[in-house]
């Protein structure tokens, strides 16, 4: 599988929208000026068979955390190359 398949909605340096069966992730981007951005990331699951299996997802507070550490890392590298 690749991102390709998962991307449901693209707005460069706006928007990212990932989807798959069992729900979405919402990424938006938005400059709040001395080369800084406000990056707010929503997930939301669901779906019919969500509530079979909701009580066996672990938390991911500290995955998302270390996502968004990579992401801020990589827009930084990408940045000193402008």
């Amino acid at each position: 599988m690749t991102i390709e398949q998962f991307t449901i909605e693209f707005e460069p340096e706006t928007r990212l929208v990932w989807a798959d069966a069992m729900g979405n992730r919402v990424y938006t981007f938005k400059s709040i000026g001395n080369n800084l951005t406000n990056f707010p990331m929503i997930e939301k699951i669901g779906g019919m068979l969500f509530p079979l299996f909701a009580k066996m997802i672990p938390p991911f507070d500290k995955p998302f955390e270390q996502y968004a550490i990579n992401i801020k890392k990589e827009a930084e590298t990408i940045s000193k190359t402008k």
